[in-house]
């Protein structure tokens, strides 16, 4: 269900707009972009976004993303290492009236009447400038004042060497005032956020100036299952059907013991959830596990998930079920790659791999605390450093153990450990837009 919506409002938006429609390609990113994974729509597009060359003005398409920095971000809604954007980019400056209507338009056409639809403007943090033709042009449109919020924050500036400007968050209605005062901006659960609107119609002029861009730009995004959820009223993408299939799958293979309060467990499940997901996703798209790159970053996932099963009371080697269920279950989704048989041997040898570890890493800890000595922050960050034991992982242990842990040094150990970390990095060459080797 989710991915028929995402696909009619592409075909919205191109209808309305007269864009081109572009088919999804890989997650992983092209050699020479900075980042490991495609982690934005327009990221593909960034050489049509600045050419300025004449023909058509806009593109619009889903894309699978994978957004690295959130890999070892606590679950939660709405937080997800991988995830389908729509992506709808205009070329030259657009007046805000006319570009609202075409897209409400298009929200209304798959079931997000603007009725529904609130806002937040935003402001520049030094308080230079803020959007206040977003603002106006809502105005115009009769949009109440108390669905038209604003708050300070950074402006958006999506491709590097590009233009910048501001990030209209756009939000659906999904329920009850808290009271009076309750508008866009209240934190009370009311307001779900599922699209962006960047107006990027400033460029850099120098320390702390900005000029008007010679070439705008709007990109205009959210994410599918977002956009779903909005569409029908959920404040949580999990009660989807296809996330809510895969989180019920991952919970009937968590049937151990658990040492854990309900919000605790919830937390793991939904990591193992996710991160089942973008290993599907990543696998599909022909990475291996391994030490570098892409590999690395499937590596820590995998990793994560298996943490996620051992912390639930589950060996990590029957994540291979969740793993097969979330490509079966995406394959429909445009741009979702299949995922071979013998694929999943990738899951059973780093799973072994990883009881291997934990294995050594659980000798290890029982030397430590054989004559009923407490974890120090000094043993915890070797087990980590060293073993490569999570401290999540060593908790629990203590724990079931009636060890005593102190923690209170661990800062200190990571923070040297990152320091000398940074002195060591020596940067590898890139290539500038002009083709010049360079070195950053």
């Amino acid at each position: 269900m989710e991915h028929h919506l995402a696909d009619e409002l592409v075909d919205q938006l191109g209808r309305r707009f007269g864009h081109h429609r572009i088919e999804p390609r890989s997650v992983v990113a092209p050699a020479d972009e900075s980042t490991l994974f495609v982690s934005a729509g327009i990221q593909l597009w960034r050489d049509w976004a600045l050419s300025g060359h004449p023909g058509r003005t806009g593109r619009v398409g889903l894309q699978w993303c994978v957004r690295t920095n959130r890999t070892d971000v606590p679950a939660r809604r709405g937080v997800s290492t991988s995830f389908a954007m729509v992506s709808h980019v205009s070329r030259g400056a657009v007046e805000r009236e006319r570009y609202f209507e075409g897209l409400f338009e298009a929200f209304h056409a798959v079931g997000l009447p603007p009725d529904r639809l609130a806002f937040i403007a935003s402001a520049d943090e030094s308080g230079g400038l803020s959007d206040t033709s977003s603002v106006d042009a809502l105005t115009r449109m009769g949009f109440p004042e108390r669905r038209i919020g604003s708050t300070a924050r950074r402006f958006a500036a999506p491709l590097t060497g590009g233009p910048f400007g501001p990030n209209l968050l756009v939000l659906a209605d999904n329920g009850t005032p808290c009271g009076p005062g309750c508008t866009s901006t209240c934190p009370c659960g009311r307001w779900f956020h599922f699209w962006n609107c960047e107006f990027l119609d400033f460029r850099v002029e120098g320390p702390g100036a900005a000029a008007g861009a010679q070439e705008p730009l709007v990109d205009s995004a959210g994410g599918a299952e977002r956009l779903a959820a909005a569409v029908l009223g959920l404040s949580d993408i999990y009660e989807l059907p296809t996330l809510r299939s895969l989180y019920a799958q991952v919970v009937a293979v968590c049937e151990g013991d658990r040492d854990h309060d309900a919000e605790t467990a919830e937390g793991l499940l939904r990591q193992v959830a996710d991160h089942v997901r973008t290993v599907a996703l990543i696998i599909g798209a022909g990475v291996s596990p391994g030490p570098k790159r892409q590999g690395h970053v499937l590596r820590r996932l995998l990793r994560r998930a298996f943490l996620g099963l051992e912390l639930l009371g589950s060996p990590p080697d029957r994540l291979v079920g969740p793993v097969a269920l979330a490509a079966a279950a995406y394959r429909r989704w445009r741009g979702f790659p299949g995922l071979p048989d013998s694929s999943l041997g990738l899951v059973r040898a780093e799973a072994e791999s990883f009881r291997t570890l934990m294995a050594a890493g659980r000798r290890e800890y029982e030397k430590l605390t054989r004559d009923g000595s407490a974890i120090t922050a000094e043993s915890l960050f070797r087990l980590k450093s060293e073993r490569g034991i999570p401290v999540e992982l060593v908790r629990a242990w203590a724990s079931r153990d009636g060890t005593e842990l102190d923690a209170s040094g661990m800062a200190g150990h990571i923070t040297t450990e990152q320091r000398l970390s940074r002195d060591q990095f020596v940067p590898r060459r890139s290539v500038s837009s002009s083709g010049t080797p360079f070195t950053p």
